[in-house]
């Protein structure tokens, strides 16, 4: 049907169903979340996709595995660092929570100094882009980056 947006893979929807609890109340922080035999039991999904529910809760900081006790919930606190992002785009497909988003700031040819030469494998002082991004959610700016890029990946439709 037209305009009808798709269904979330079931994963995602028992994951969504865990937040939603988590974000009014209903779980708290430090209680245990549905374990992987609740969902498979409750949800009638297999055991890989009751396992994915906890990796996508864990990856948007949602809930945390704690040795001994299990996968407890918690309220996530902002992402700010690049290793974060990586890790949700991995386990989730993106490296935004919901309401999230990106502005470039800026974005220039630069000469490399020596560290980013080395980290990009160029000469020290040839051409890289160095793009500045803020992310955004809605309170406002929670985290700025710095990206260098080899001048190559600059292209111009002119």
């Amino acid at each position: 049907m037209p305009g009808t947006p798709p269904a979330l893979p079931p994963y995602r929807r028992i994951a969504a169903q865990i937040k939603g609890q988590i974000e009014r109340g209903e779980l708290r922080p430090g209680d245990r979340i549905p374990s992987v035999r609740d969902i498979v039991r409750d949800e009638g999904v297999s055991v890989a996709t009751a396992t994915r529910v906890a990796g996508v809760l864990r990856a948007e900081g949602y809930a945390e595995t704690i040795q001994g006790i299990g996968t407890v919930a918690r309220m996530p606190s902002k992402i700010t660092t690049g290793p974060d992002r990586l890790r949700l785009q991995r386990t989730t497909g993106s490296g935004f929570r919901p309401g999230e988003r990106v502005e470039i700031v800026s974005a220039d040819v630069v000469p490399a100094s020596a560290e980013v030469a080395d980290a990009l494998g160029v000469e020290e002082g040839s051409p890289v882009v160095q793009r500045r991004r803020r992310y955004l959610d809605e309170n406002g700016v929670i985290a700025l980056s710095t990206s260098w890029l080899p001048k190559e990946l600059l292209t111009c439709n002119a």
